[in-house]
């Protein structure tokens, strides 16, 4: 934290589950030289995951005010800060600390920005409670002044799902990655280091252990590959993951006895060494906000393997990708043989210029901090 008088923007971000996008919205977004004028602080609860916020290599001015991991801790923390200290612009990340914050910001007559980072699904707000609930979050939405979205796809599922919030101004800055972190990468030796041979064909699953990554289809494609090739290239899944439902998945894997195609390893940090030294990424998501994933593997040049579905779909249009729908084991097991055969290498590689035109986050940076500018002059 920097002391001192200084004519740099105060902005406060709130941040609720500091995880997945977000975390890697604030690792690639924040890092370019645009935000030189403003210094931030950030209120997140109190977990591991705060060391990644901001986590760039440049030095931005920030604070981490940190609160126990419950939305009533998040709400009084904030309302201690926005006391605390004069702010010029409070911007919220993600759903609950965009409702979270709306409560108390309106009271320090301050302008609120919250950026979207999931979509909606219909059974959010299923039944009685589901309309009181939609009832509710629309009131707060509507006392939010800009909403962002990360893609177009999003933007258009927010204002099906939540047509009554009319009052923000809604707009789309398109999430990206730091394209740089991915050139001349090594390739990480995992036949080597798990003692696999040469006949094997590494697949690659790097998203958290939940629904809707669509974990549980891709075992099945395993699964149903492995029943019917009794011979030749076999595909060896390797999973980088340690939460959601780690425990629950590797039981399963056991039931169905796939230890010897199934590997769990630790999740890693800096994905590219890991994707390099894969053969294909498979993302059977259900649904994305943003599929940074594959952006990530396509500015790499990496063979993917993703689902047609709502945001992932918006980011590999026009990409060599292997297109499958969700929650369709058949449909993967066959991308996957499809793969095997012909993994495309020589598309990938030649779309890599392309991929890292369309996903660098220096051009969500600078939409970001021209919004910025434009709130605060």
């Amino acid at each position: 934290m920097h002391t001192g008088k200084s004519n740099k923007k105060n902005v406060l971000l709130v941040i609720r589950h500091p995880v997945g996008g977000i975390r890697t919205y604030l690792k690639y977004v924040y890092k370019y030289d645009h935000f030189g004028d403003y210094q931030f602080t950030i209120v997140l609860p109190r977990n591991n995951l705060t060391k990644y916020c901001m986590g760039s290599d440049k030095k931005l001015e920030c604070e981490l005010v940190e609160c126990d991991d419950r939305v009533r801790a998040l709400i009084f923390t904030l309302f201690k800060t926005l006391l605390k200290k004069k702010f010029d612009l409070v911007h919220s990340h993600g759903f609950t600390s965009g409702a979270c914050a709306s409560i108390l910001v309106k009271l320090f007559s301050l302008q609120h920005i919250m950026t979207a980072h999931d979509v909606i699904l219909e059974q959010q707000f299923s039944g009685k409670i589901g309309l009181i609930k939609k009832f509710l979050v629309s009131f707060l939405f509507n006392r939010v002044d800009i909403i962002l979205a990360v893609t177009h796809d999003a933007q258009a599922n927010f204002n099906e799902m939540l047509p009554g919030v009319t009052r923000p101004e809604k707009r789309v800055i398109v999430n990206g990655i730091d394209i740089e972190m991915f050139d001349n990468l090594p390739q990480r030796p995992f036949r080597q280091e798990l003692g696999l041979g040469d006949n094997v064909f590494l697949v690659g699953f790097l998203g958290r252990l939940m629904s809707q990554k669509g974990f549980k289809y891709l075992v099945e494609a395993i699964a149903s590959i492995y029943r019917e090739n009794e011979a030749g290239l076999k595909p060896v899944l390797l999973v980088f993951a340690d939460d959601g439902f780690i425990r629950e998945e590797k039981e399963n894997v056991t039931q169905m006895k796939l230890e010897e195609a199934i590997h769990f390893l630790p999740r890693v940090d800096s994905v590219g060494e890991v994707i390099n030294g894969l053969d294909i990424v498979a993302m059977p998501s259900l649904w994305e906000a943003c599929g940074l994933l594959a952006m990530e593997a396509l500015v790499i040049g990496k063979p993917l393997i993703a689902s047609n579905c709502i945001g992932l779909r918006e980011v590999i249009e026009g990409s060599p990708t292997f297109v499958v729908e969700p929650r369709n084991h058949l449909a993967l097991a066959e991308a996957i043989c499809t793969a095997m055969n012909d993994t495309r290498d020589a598309e990938f590689m030649s779309y890599r210029e392309t991929a890292r035109r369309r996903f660098t986050a220096e051009k969500t940076t600078r939409g970001l901090a021209g919004l910025y500018r434009e709130i605060l002059g």
